[in-house]
């Protein structure tokens, strides 16, 4: 353990918690290019990295998923259980490896994840500044996106979504007997999500509240970088026992199950024939896959039987897009503020959509429930 003197109490203060020391200086050092942040303390195992949160009340935690004595994810499940306002950044530097303990953080309490940096020169070599804010620029965008975002409302909401099982979240619906009726083939109704920071989590508690067999195919659209969206989907699929697939250019979406859109450089997309389409990406363009794209091409092709819904993230993507589904008669839905882990995407669509409310988890099961089978 080591702690380091407060003495600029206006930086926002940071917790290292990882079994490596040269990680930890890695970290530390990329940290300490920004001004307004301060490392109070680094944890070596998660039983210390819990203790140190209960003693110093850091703002942030950066925490590898892999530590000695108690895993990442029984400290970060801790952290959150114990009301603290401490917020948890899963950093890892074998993510591909680790997806599913990652994601398993995610439904316990932690914010986001980002791989762990990495310096190309051999330890006690010097680096200059600018080659760890550039060796570093996820770590710190990630940082600052969860310091910036996220307040005590979203601190509660994540410790909410922690607190319940995904499975047995919310009671489905419907009774066994209404579920028990076959869907109808698809090329009728059309359910699409749009979801960013939060997402992962958000969408296990809903889609496990729908009933089974899902009368309309849903598709997911997820910011999320490529090498994610495998270990994504085969999470989803565990948590909802719900067939979740990754999308296929040209693919023919069926009621009961869940297609979710690559992360890197496509759009989904749905062509004049029900197919599901993978676009290339805009050069420059922001968010990728693009929630936007992907309702404004169901809202043409679907009109009426096309239902959107915007959940937690960051940014406004999605919110024409929803607008454009409900000025073509479609069902448009967007989680409440309150219940969002981050709230800035459901408070842009309630406001570019023109819709009055949102609304928490629980009433859109409900909602997308009866949507769907009308």
């Amino acid at each position: 353990m080591a702690v380091a003197p407060d003495n600029d109490r206006r930086k926002r203060r940071l917790l290292i918690a990882n079994d490596s020391p040269a990680m930890s200086a890695v970290i530390g050092a990329i940290v300490a290019t920004e001004p307004n942040l301060s490392v109070v303390a680094t944890a070596t195992d998660g039983k210390e990295a819990v203790r140190l949160v209960q003693r110093l009340r850091p703002d942030l935690v950066l925490m590898d998923i892999h530590m000695p004595v108690m895993s990442g994810v029984e400290a970060i499940r801790r952290i959150v259980e114990s009301g603290s306002r401490t917020r948890v950044l899963v950093t890892s530097a074998t993510i591909n490896r680790n997806l599913p303990l990652i994601f398993d953080a995610l439904k316990v309490g932690a914010v986001d994840f980002v791989r762990s940096p990495a310096l190309p020169y051999s330890p006690g070599t010097p680096v200059a500044r600018d080659a760890l804010r550039a060796a570093g620029a996820k770590l710190l965008n990630k940082i600052r996106t969860v310091l910036t975002i996220l307040d005590g409302r979203g601190a509660s909401a994540i410790q909410d979504a922690a607190a319940t099982p995904c499975a047995a979240a919310i009671e489905p619906a419907f009774s066994a007997e209404r579920e028990s009726s076959a869907p109808d083939a698809a090329g009728g109704r059309l359910v699409a999500i749009g979801c960013s920071t939060g997402g992962p989590t958000t969408l296990a508690v809903l889609l496990s509240a729908l009933p089974r067999p899902l009368p309309a195919p849903v598709l997911i659209c997820q910011h999320i970088e490529p090498d994610f969206t495998a270990g994504f989907v085969e999470w989803l699929a565990r948590e909802t026992r719900i067939p979740v697939e990754l999308t296929r250019d040209r693919s023919e979406p069926q009621p009961d199950r869940v297609y979710v859109a690559p992360g890197g450089q496509y759009n989904l997309a749905v062509s004049a024939s029900s197919r599901l389409l993978l676009e290339t990406a805009a050069p420059g363009q922001i968010y990728v896959p693009n929630i936007d794209h992907l309702f404004r091409t169901i809202a043409e092709q679907f009109e009426d039987r096309a239902c959107g819904l915007i959940l937690t993230g960051m940014g406004d993507d999605g919110a024409r897009g929803l607008r454009a589904i409900r000025e073509r008669g479609g069902a448009a839905f967007v989680q409440d503020e309150q219940s969002a882990i981050i709230p800035s995407m459901p408070r842009s669509a309630l406001r570019i959509a023109g819709l009055e409310r949102g609304y928490p988890l629980a009433t859109l099961a409900r909602l997308l429930t009866e949507w769907m089978n009308q």
